[in-house]
Formats: C-alpha cells, sequence, structure tokens
C-alpha cells in the first residue's frame, strides 16, 4: 500500500532568513513579514498548482500566515507563505511546502547525540566489565554412569586478551556462563574456584545465578575460600546463566603500586564437577 501524503515538498529550504536551492543557491530574503525574490525559477516552481493528490493537505485558515512572496522585479505580491512554511496562491489554494533546514539540522544534531550517548554507554560498559561481557557457554556433556564429567576455565581476571586493564583497585568486574546439559536426565554439579595470586592481590568475590545470590549478597563478598556452590540441578537439555562478581576491596598504597604497575596477573580457575543422582 502506498504512504498516504499531505504535503508536496519543493525543493527548497529555508535556513537563517534565506532560500537556497539543495546546492546552495540563493533565490529568496526574508525581510520582516516579506519573503522577497528575483529568481524567475523559483517565482515560476511556488505559482505552479499542485496537481498531487494529497490526503488532507495544509490550508492557510488553520496556520498563521508569516509572509507575502515579493516578486522585486515588479514589486508585485505573488503568493503566501505560512508559520509552517506552506506556500499558497493568492487565493489560498496549497501550493508545496519549503524544507526547514533547521529542524533538519536539529535532528542531525539528535541523531548524532543519541549515537554518541549509545557509544558512550558502550564504551562504559566495557570499561565497567571488559572481554567477559559475553557469556561463556560451558557444555556439560553426556555424564557415564558412575562417574563424574569435569570441566575446567582459567582466565586472568585483571586485563583483556589486548593487555588493556579491566580491573584496579577499587573497582569490580563480572564474568559471565553458562551451563548448558546436553543430558537426557536432571544433571547435578559442583562449582568450585581456585586462584593463582603470587602478588596477594585482595579479591572478593559473589556468585549469582538467575538473579539470586548463591554465594554472598547485595553487600557483602566473600574469598575464593568461600567461593563455591555444589550439588545445582540442570535440568535435561536446559541451561542455567550464571554470573561471578569480583572486586578488588582494598585501596592502600601497596595496591595502588600494583594497580599502577599493571604488570601483575591474577588468575581465576573454576571447575564444573557434574553427576546424576
Amino acid at each position: 500500500m502506498a504512504r498516504k501524503r499531505n504535503k508536496r515538498m519543493l525543493s527548497y529550504y529555508a535556513w537563517y532568513r534565506k532560500v537556497r536551492t539543495p546546492k546552495f543557491k540563493q533565490v529568496a530574503v526574508m525581510h520582516g513579514s516579506k519573503l522577497e525574490t528575483t529568481d524567475p525559477v523559483f517565482i515560476k516552481a511556488i505559482q505552479v498548482k499542485n496537481t498531487l493528490k494529497l490526503e488532507n493537505p495544509p490550508l492557510l485558515s488553520e496556520n498563521r500566515l508569516r509572509f507575502n512572496v515579493v516578486d522585486k522585479n515588479n514589486d508585485r505580491v505573488i503568493a503566501k507563505v505560512d508559520k509552517a512554511l506552506n506556500i499558497y496562491t493568492l487565493n489560498d489554494e496549497y501550493v508545496g511546502t519549503l524544507y526547514n533546514q533547521f529542524k533538519i539540522i536539529l535532528r542531525i544534531i539528535a541523531w548524532l547525540v543519541i549515537s554518541l550517548a549509545v557509544i558512550l554507554l558502550g564504551f562504559a560498559s566495557v570499561q565497567q566489565t571488559g572481554f567477559f561481557t559475553h557469556a561463556k557457554d560451558v557444555i556439560i556433556s553426556e555424564v557415564k554412569e558412575g562417574q563424574a564429567n569435569i570441566v575446567t576455565e582459567e582466565f586472568n581476571i585483571l586485563v583483556d586478551p589486548y593487555g588493556n586493564k579491566l580491573i584496579a583497585p577499587g573497582r569490580a568486574t563480572s564474568y559471565y556462563f553458562n551451563l548448558i546439559s546436553e543430558n537426557y536426565t536432571d544433571t547435578y554439579v559442583n562449582l568450585t574456584f581456585d586462584e593463582v595470586n603470587e602478588a596477594n592481590i585482595p579479591m572478593r568475590f559473589r556468585l549469582i545465578s538467575n538473579g539470586e545470590y548463591l554465594v554472598g549478597s547485595a553487600n557483602e563478598w566473600v574469598s575464593i575460600d568461600e567461593l563455591y556452590a555444589y550439588d545445582l540441578c540442570i535440568k535435561a537439555y536446559e541451561e542455567e546463566s550464571f554470573r561471578l562478581d569480583w572486586i578488588w576491596v582494598d585501596n592502600d598504597g601497596f595496591d595502588t603500586a600494583l594497580g599502577i604497575k599493571g604488570t601483575d596477573t591474577y588468575t581465576i580457575k573454576f571447575t564444573v564437577e557434574s553427576f546424576f543422582k
């Protein structure tokens, strides 16, 4: 279905008390209540009767008159313009509409502001969560009867793969992962965590699944020794989502020096042990 139109747009732009062509040629100037022109092409364009079938075209009676268009070749009024830049004949018949370049520029500025805001939000997200934002899928493969299936993952939580720092004293970030069951029956898992922390960086943690705290709370963080969860049930052919938060809790001179140095590593390793009951 064709889109219904209620205006005939003319190829002229009103901007800063002037009317120009798309190539920026000036064809008319606004003086007080007059729009003055000597351009023969523009004069002809605003006097050509509208032949388009428009639905509810603008009416001069609904919009306040803004300009009388004056042909300066003979000082004769040839058309009318309302405050919405709609042009009418002297008999108040609608001819067409000028583009409002000010509104176009405002739309472009608004689009740029929105785009910049989206970029800044994305940058802030990267600063907060780094390359761990996208969830890691951990497949719980078939468990043999009487034997546990063990999967391990490990990573340096201080920097991303490109060497960019993700965390420093006083800052927190997160790691997301999904446990996906490929088993025909309910599978149970134990999650345990370990660290390689040669610099003795004081990290604290909490573990969340589906919006509920498994370890820690909104106001409580635990050490790596307290970070574990046992007997978690993963339904057959389903998945559970998890978020591991950590924070560099202290901010004394030692920690700050480590943060500035940026050469130390903190490797965390988590193990998923799956089994049937």
